[in-house]
């Protein structure tokens, strides 16, 4: 009886041990794909597919080695399977993600990703510079937000806040781009500025010029050369608007005498 017994277990011990052997299991990430950039804050879904064809498998999750997520696994080929990552806590720089196949005492599967976390570096405001724009003249500015590989990062409009010493924004908040409007007063030392999230700031340099038909000239006679029998007009033209505000000097071609 006993020689039965023993022969039934080593048959059970065999047959146990070949199954376990001959387990087809696959995992495959299919997104993100590796080495993506993921914005901080944002979630995302581990998505991929399994293969497995025996019972008893869990699917398991890994964010740098910690355990996030687990989701059962039937028996199957190319099941797919999804787990959601909130980025939220987490550093800038690369992370490893892995999806693996298990049961214990039996054979694995796995897969692994590594992604990197982008956060808003800087903003930038386009034009940068406005040399010249007349009192009551419009000009458009936008604002760019860029992470810490100088590529583009998405801005929230809620979080924009435009101004300026010279004129009005409109919209003033709330978008990512804003219409200057100049005010009636020129003005040498004008700036646009847009904040995001009340910690990012950037801003352009604008010169307001007065409109057409505002300049007055005032001329004066400037040098006489001496003692040579000739002389040398010329005038030193001090170009101010009708606000008294200066803006330069003009030299027009002197004569002779």
């Amino acid at each position: 009886m006993r020689h039965w017994f023993f022969l039934f277990l080593f048959l059970f011990l065999i047959f146990t041990i070949t199954s376990q052997a001959q387990a087809t299991l696959s995992v495959q990430i299919i997104s993100p794909q590796n080495n993506s950039h993921i914005q901080k804050g944002s979630t995302v879904g581990i998505n991929g597919f399994y293969t497995c064809d025996q019972s008893g498998y869990t699917l398991y999750f890994y964010v740098d080695g910690a355990q996030k997520g687990t989701q059962g696994a039937s028996q199957g080929e190319n099941l797919p399977f999804s787990f959601p990552w909130n980025t939220a806590g987490y550093s800038d720089w690369t992370h490893s993600l892995l999806v693996q196949l298990y049961k214990s005492g039996c054979d694995s599967a796995s897969n692994s990703r590594n992604v990197i976390i982008v956060s808003l570096d800087h903003i930038e405001i386009s034009p940068d510079k406005v040399e010249k724009i007349f009192c009551g003249n419009t000009q458009g500015f936008t604002v760019t937000g860029y992470d810490q590989f100088g590529n583009e990062f998405p801005l929230d409009d809620a979080k924009v806040v435009w101004s300026t010493n010279c004129g009005t924004m409109n919209p003033s908040s709330n978008s990512t781009s804003s219409t200057f409007t100049t005010g009636t007063y020129p003005k040498q030392d004008g700036k646009v500025s847009v904040s995001y999230d009340s910690a990012y700031v950037d801003y352009t340099n604008v010169r307001v010029y007065p409109k057409f038909g505002d300049f007055t000239i005032r001329g004066e006679r400037d040098w006489v050369v001496f003692p040579f029998t000739f002389k040398i007009h010329g005038y030193v033209e001090r170009l101010a608007d009708s606000y008294g505000v200066f803006w330069g000097f003009s030299y027009p071609t002197p004569w002779f005498n």
